[in-house]
């Protein structure tokens, strides 16, 4: 049953990727430029809730190819005073990563590549904990069910942090009625697309 669940999540992988490729590659890049700038009044509103308690941390994600960009949506939360952070990765064999804050005054140009490709900030940067998650996904359904690149560091950061809003970004042609989980995948408490912000 579990070989069952990990074959269907490798096919569903490569199905989507090619039909993200495509998409975004058709975008033109006056939309590709606007693309996950604009920020739901739902999502300010959870940011405002944590800002009432301390300074809140969202985390994000460097974006690797026609992956959602949200660092344009970092850039503007960190003008609210969110402080923001990255995830670094320390066992790639594990699959852990720890996150760790950037400067506010300069984000995301003091940054290396790490294993996989995907740019992280140095080690000696603060770790922190972080309030919001916003991670990257392949797949996606309204039931909160993420299809990650299969490396579950996502899904144990969620299990160490369970008190963060987890929020999936991602592309609206990433969405499938059915997604396959396991006993080990962590549900999204909201989906954030060029289109629509949704909440589970």
């Amino acid at each position: 049953m579990y070989k069952d669940i990990i074959e269907q999540k490798k096919l569903l992988r490569h199905k989507l990727r090619e039909k993200r490729n495509k998409f975004v590659s058709a975008l033109p890049p006056s939309i590709l430029n606007i693309a996950f700038t604009n920020v739901p009044r739902p999502l300010l509103q959870i940011c405002q809730d944590k800002m009432d308690r301390k300074s809140p941390i969202a985390a994000f994600y460097a974006p690797m190819g026609s992956e959602a960009d949200p660092l344009k949506l970092a850039q503007f939360l960190s003008q609210q005073d969110i402080q923001i952070a990255l995830p670094r990765i320390f066992n790639k064999e594990a699959g852990l990563m720890n996150f760790h804050l950037l400067n506010p005054n300069d984000l995301f140009s003091n940054l290396e590549i790490g294993p996989f490709g995907a740019a992280e900030p140095h080690k000696d940067a603060p770790i922190c904990s972080p309030d919001i998650i916003f991670t990257p996904l392949i797949g996606f359904n309204r039931l909160g069910a993420r299809l990650g690149q299969g490396g579950g560091f996502y899904d144990r950061a969620f299990a160490a942090l369970p008190q963060c809003v987890k929020i999936g970004i991602g592309w609206s042609i990433q969405e499938e009625s059915k997604i396959p989980i396991d006993i080990h995948d962590i549900s999204l408490d909201y989906i954030l697309t060029e289109r629509e912000y949704i909440e589970i």
